[in-house]
């Protein structure tokens, strides 16, 4: 669904879209034509997409109360999978390979805005 540029919670995944599409379904199978129903919905809908850059910008913002105009990997890692529904290593793996200066090891947070801005 994320590569679709839907981007519900991890929590609203699996307590509300996928029971839905799994109806009656044995061994919690997903047939694609009832994937693909609930998906047009939801991109009709809009109801999972993702956050505008000002809304990012401003939560990256927070997390930098010396205005640094950086986070240190470390300090996101912690965050990002020991916070809420916590991100899991592939994803942080592949987050870093991203957003994370090779130098540094920061998170230039525009930079990286900027980055997710060009992919859209």
């Amino acid at each position: 669904m994320r590569h679709l540029s839907i981007y519900p919670d991890e929590r609203q995944l699996v307590l509300e879209i996928i029971p839905e599409m799994q109806d009656d379904e044995p061994g919690g199978v997903v047939h694609f034509h009832k994937f693909e129903k609930k998906v047009l919905q939801l991109m009709v809908t809009g109801e999972y997409d993702a956050d505008s850059a000002e809304v990012i910008l401003q939560a990256f913002k927070t997390l930098d109360s010396d205005n640094l105009g950086y986070i240190s990997s470390e300090v996101l890692e912690t965050l990002m999978t020991s916070k809420g529904t916590g991100f899991r290593p592939k994803e942080m793996e592949q987050f870093f390979m991203v957003a994370k200066d090779p130098e540094t090891g920061n998170i230039y947070y525009e930079d990286y805005i900027s980055i997710l801005r060009k992919g859209k």
